[in-house]
């Protein structure tokens, strides 16, 4: 969905180095699972995920945590068998860790 802004929660659960994290993008159908962490001000977790034709995938979410610290602005990368796609990310921190917001892949 190149060039499509959508709605996304991230949800991030454990200690800063060692979380476990939920990715949902309820417009693809899109449910992802992994783990990552946050040293200093910056998040990185790396999630899987199975759709409903077998081709599973991976999802790295990178970002910085705002100076204000309510907001998380980054970049996605998504691959999987049909290709791999990379675009940014801006979270709004809600409750401790859990984060939603939306992202607009960057068409080629």
């Amino acid at each position: 969905m190149a060039g499509s802004d959508l709605a996304a929660t991230l949800e991030l659960r454990g200690p800063d180095r060692n979380l476990e994290a939920a990715l949902r993008i309820p417009d693809l159908d899109l449910t992802a699972e992994g783990s990552g962490g946050i040293s200093g001000n910056r998040l990185d977790v790396t999630l899987t995920y199975a759709d409903t034709t077998a081709c599973a995938g991976k999802v790295r979410v990178r970002g910085q945590i705002e100076s204000d610290g309510q907001t998380v602005q980054g970049t996605i990368t998504a691959g999987d068998c049909t290709g791999s796609e990379t675009g940014s990310v801006l979270f709004l921190l809600r409750e401790a860790r859990e984060e939603t917001g939306t992202g607009r892949s960057d068409p080629r």
